[in-house]
Order: structure tokens, then sequence, then C-alpha cells
């Protein structure tokens, strides 16, 4: 080990004296000032490791304007588009998932929109018109031994429920159609 720079005015391949001019992603890394390439498929190409009490970053990417595209704290927090993540995750900007996601909990500081991207409030849920055979834009599902209930505060800060047991059940009419369940908003929290 070494504790001086070096500087390579050309390209740094490590790993491997020949890299894989067969792999298909050759012609994608073919431009790069550093290559590493693994020995084997159960190498590790590379490992980062700080010292014992670091406190610097341990990689940052940067534009030309030294402006953070991604940075890896030295706490562990990853961050994209920012430079001092506040969280294990930090994304600045917006994001597109193209599978599921998955959370425990979701926290918003500004509004949540589902199947709008231009939310009305804080919740908005919507569906385009004739996208879904019937009207359901929000739905909600509890276990059937609890029931469910939806509890609204007003900006006098008095809390509304509206409560649905787990024995209420509709019917239906002879047109086929279910006839509802009296809806009752009752004062107080959901217990």
């Amino acid at each position: 080990a070494t504790n001086s720079p070096s500087t390579f005015l050309g390209g740094l391949v490590v790993g491997t004296s020949t890299p894989a001019t067969t792999s298909p992603n050759y012609v994608s890394f073919g431009g790069s000032v550093v290559v590493i390439e693994g020995t084997s498929s159960a190498s590790i190409p590379l490992t980062l490791r700080g010292s014992g009490t670091k406190t610097g970053n341990y990689l940052q990417i940067q534009d030309a304007l030294n402006a953070s595209l991604l940075i890896v704290t030295s706490s562990g927090q990853l961050g994209i588009g920012t430079s001092s993540p506040s969280q294990l995750l930090s994304v600045h900007g917006n994001a597109f998932l193209s599978g599921n996601l998955a959370a425990a909990m979701i926290t918003a500081t500004g509004s949540i929109g589902a199947g709008t991207s231009s939310p009305a409030a804080e919740l908005s849920a919507s569906s385009t018109p004739g996208s879904r055979s019937a009207t359901t834009t929000v739905y909600l599902d509890t276990p059937a031994n609890v029931g469910g209930c939806i509890q609204l505060k007003s900006a006098s800060g008095t809390v509304y429920r509206l409560y649905i047991g787990a024995s209420d059940t509709a019917t239906t009419s002879d047109t086929g159609r279910q006839s509802g369940i009296p809806v009752i908003w009752e004062i107080g929290s959901c217990k």
C-alpha cells in the first residue's frame, strides 16, 4: 500500500491484462478510463473500505461542474441528486418505478396522487374514464374479522369516523345491483 496519489494519463485496467473484448458490454466500456474486471465468477470486482474513523464519503459521482449526482456517505446513506442524504436512501428529484413499491410506512411532505400527476389535494385518487368497468377510485380492504374505519379531522379539530363492522354486508336487489350499507358519520376517533 502507498499513500502517494497515482496519475494515469491513459486507461487503467485492473484484474486482467486482456479485458474481455468479446463481452457484449465491451463497446460501452471501451472508452472508459478505468475498467475493473472480476477474475472469476465468484470474485468481487470492487470493494471500498474506509479507515478506522472514516468520516469522508465512500463514493462520489459528480458532473463537470462538481454537482453531486450520486454519493455514498461514511454512514452508508445513498444520495441521488444530493450531496447530503438525510435518510438511508435520499432521492432529490423525480423517480420512476416500473415495478411495485413496498413500504412499511410512507410519509409525504407534499401531495400524493394515485392515477394522476396533478393531485388536487394532499391525497388524490383518480381513474381515467372508461379505463375501468366500475367507478371504484379508492378501495380499502381489512381482515374479515376486523371491519374497517375511515377517520377525518375537520379544520376546527373535530374528528369524525365512518366505521363498517366485520358483520356488515350489502344485499343484492332483484335488478342485480347491490343496495348500500347505510353510511353514518359519527364524532370520535376510530377504535
